[in-house]
């Protein structure tokens, strides 16, 4: 199944899609002519919000498995972790929730799994 939940367009022009894509948690970049330029499946589930963060770097919300599931991915990859847990529109998505799991896979995502 391919369920396309939230797109927005990107500094240079491109979309960001966040969605459900054969049962994962998914999100791809597509550019003006509609060819996509990457795709990432990251867990089973769904994105159902991509939000632009601050130069390159994006947050896709969304569920996995019963739970909240947040992934920030960037260009570079570089302080990832340190952004995505000090910007203000992720933080208040993980107050007062225990993080059970980070994960960052350098040049790709950071992952913060959360249990209410």
């Amino acid at each position: 199944s391919r369920t396309f939940n939230s797109v927005i367009e990107t500094d240079r022009g491109d979309a960001l899609v966040g969605g459900v894509l054969d049962g994962m948690f998914s999100a791809m970049l597509v550019n003006v002519e509609a060819e996509v330029l990457w795709r990432r499946d990251y867990v089973s589930g769904g994105c159902n919000a991509v939000i632009e963060l601050k130069e390159g770097l994006f947050a896709l919300g969304g569920t996995s498995n019963g739970q909240g599931y947040l992934a920030v991915v960037d260009e570079d990859g570089e302080q990832i972790k340190a952004l995505a847990l000090s910007d203000e529109r992720i933080a208040w998505q993980i107050a007062g929730k225990t993080i059970i799991k980070e994960v960052y896979v350098p040049k790709k995502l950071v992952n913060i799994v959360v249990r209410d």
